[in-house]
Order: structure tokens, then C-alpha cells, then sequence
């Protein structure tokens, strides 16, 4: 499981773009964000670094949480 701080993550609307950027990689991976707390969880077969680059590839800055 990766967790993400993404400070533009505003709304459900955010979310399912994101989700749908990842499974384009990973197609069952699972996307959930927390958008009141700005966090994206994500189960997928991806490394950390392919998931950042997802992430701003579609335009939303992120930063792991550990």
C-alpha cells in the first residue's frame, strides 16, 4: 500500500482522475482518497517512483507518506 500527501486533491471528482491515470498502468489497482485530509491510498503493482510519476504526469504534485 503507497499513501500520498496531494495538496490539489479537492474533491471525488480528483480522485477518479487519479485512479483512472494508475489503472491505465495497473488495471485492478485499487484508488482511495481521503480528500478532507488531501491523501491518495493506493494498492497496486507499481513501484513508489512509477506512482509519483503518474501522479504529475496528470498534474497533482505528491509526496509519500511513510
Amino acid at each position: 500500500m503507497h499513501e500520498f500527501h496531494v495538496p490539489e486533491l479537492h474533491c471525488q471528482s480528483c480522485v477518479t482522475t487519479l485512479a483512472a491515470q494508475i489503472r491505465r498502468l495497473d488495471p485492478v489497482a485499487e484508488v482511495n482518497g481521503l480528500v478532507s485530509e488531501r491523501r491518495l491510498l493506493v494498492k497496486a503493482d507499481l513501484s513508489e517512483s512509477e506512482l509519483l510519476l503518474v501522479l504529475s504526469s496528470a498534474g497533482y504534485a505528491a509526496t509519500p507518506i511513510t
